[in-house]
């Protein structure tokens, strides 16, 4: 901020000097370069000297040399009497005074205009550096986004700030991020699926790469975003579009800011940093989702069931359920039919399980499933494996099943309790030569 006022101030003196010069010049000209008198240089000499002292003095300084300038340059140095003859001469005293006063007030104007643009520049820059420098901190991205519209929100001092992303094929916009001040209604629940339509005329203004300011709610009157805005309390909107490759990817916003509401200098710079850690975000849950994801069947794998495992390896789990599944036959299924056949085996069974537990249910083994209910009452718990059984009989999917529940114990020991009774169940299963108790052979 110093080396700011420096430079505003260097600013005045230079336009103060000017006009001091340009003061002497216009008394030369008026004089006709009558210049014999070495005291008007050194009165210019003096005023930019005095000028490094402060606007003030710089502009007395002027006045004065102006003045001593009109009286010398006067024939019979009779500048000051007021009689008949020197009519002309107090008029441009007069002149000479206003100018100096529109001269003055210009300059005082001007220089003000220049200190606040220069003051929100660098308020721009500041900020701007502190989201870039969260954003590139070493954290988890979701974190950094919010805090990110944390400092946006502190900026405008808005109500809330918000990232929504676009879904084209969908054909709806996301609530994605979203921060509030203390004492605004979180929003973010309730955009989930807007319908594209709803801001089609925002659109026409991303596409061509604009912003969107409304300055007021009442300008909105007639089209679909009126009744969201009024619902949600916004009187002042700002978004701008973010974009990939030239195509509109979603969008970031302020509802109601106080301060910088026509300016959207910071939202704009931000735009290649915010789509750029998007992308990042995207590309590591991709790579999360193939490192913990079985690509045959769409449950999760023995690494993500080793992570489970790891988590609650010192603590124990209370009301959680689990289960322990082995496909019978699988293996003369590959011999006979094929691995193909035996693949699509697997896939109809992860298919009944996943209709259950989208979220719980691994793939752990060739033929070996696991499901882990936490924070399940045993009779739900039951209910649910229920209808897995259910399902698995009516696909006609042949399976050996262990169970266990416990209001509170470690999950390693359950899972070993439930892989048991899967195996005891198995055990039985071969016994009977191959016919399995709940439902015929499948036929592939």
């Amino acid at each position: 901020m110093k080396e700011l006022e420096t430079v505003v101030q260097d600013e005045k003196n230079k336009w103060i000097l000017i006009t001091g010069i340009l003061q002497v010049l216009a008394c030369v000209i008026m004089n006709k370069f009558d210049i014999s008198n070495p005291n008007i240089i050194l009165f210019v000499i003096l005023s930019a000297v005095l000028v490094q002292f402060g606007y003030g003095a710089g502009m007395l300084c002027g006045f004065i040399t102006y003045i001593y300038s009109m009286y010398f340059f006067s024939t019979d140095h009779s500048f000051f009497y007021f009689d008949a003859s020197n009519r002309d001469k107090i008029m441009v005293v007069i002149f000479g005074i206003i100018a100096n006063i529109l001269i003055v007030g210009s300059l005082k104007a001007r220089m003000e205009k220049s200190n606040k643009e220069r003051i929100h520049q660098l308020e721009v820059a500041t900020t701007l550096n502190k989201c870039a420098v969260e954003l590139s901190a070493d954290r988890d991205i979701h974190t950094a986004i919010y805090n990110l519209l944390g400092i946006i929100n502190q900026y405008f001092q808005a109500d809330r700030s918000y990232i929504f992303d676009i879904d084209h094929e969908k054909q709806i916009v996301i609530n994605t991020y979203e921060y509030t001040a203390e004492g605004v209604t979180r929003q973010i629940d309730n955009l989930q699926s807007v319908p594209l339509s709803v801001i089609a005329v925002w659109m026409d203004k991303f596409e061509n790469g604009q912003v969107y300011y409304i300055a007021d709610a009442e300008q909105e009157k007639g089209y679909p975003t009126y009744e969201m805005l009024v619902e949600q309390n916004i009187k002042r909107l700002l978004t701008v579009p973010l974009k990939k490759n030239g195509k509109v990817t979603g969008f970031i916003g302020v509802d109601n800011p106080k301060v910088h509401f026509d300016d959207a200098t910071l939202l704009l710079s931000l735009q290649y940093f915010i789509v750029n850690s998007q992308s990042s975000q995207r590309q590591q849950e991709r790579l999360q989702f193939l490192s913990f994801r079985d690509m045959l069947t769409g449950l999760y794998n023995r690494n993500k069931y080793m992570k489970v495992l790891e988590t609650f390896e010192k603590y124990p789990v209370c009301d959680t359920g689990v289960a322990y599944i082995d496909l019978n036959g699988l293996k003369q299924i590959n011999d006979n039919l094929g691995h193909e056949a035996g693949d699509r085996l697997l896939c109809d069974a992860a298919k009944e399980i996943l209709r259950t537990f989208p979220e719980n249910s691994y793939r752990i083994g060739g033929d070996e499933f696991v499901i882990i209910l936490p924070e399940s009452g045993k009779a739900e718990f039951e209910e649910q494996m229920e209808q897995v059984q259910e399902d698995l009989k009516q696909a006609h999917i042949s399976y050996s099943m262990g169970l266990e529940w416990k209001k509170e114990g470690m999950l390693e020991s359950m899972l070993k309790a439930a892989e048991q009774r899967m195996y005891a169940e198995k055990n039985a299963y071969y016994k009977l030569r191959g016919r399995d108790r709940r439902c015929p052979e499948r036929s592939v």
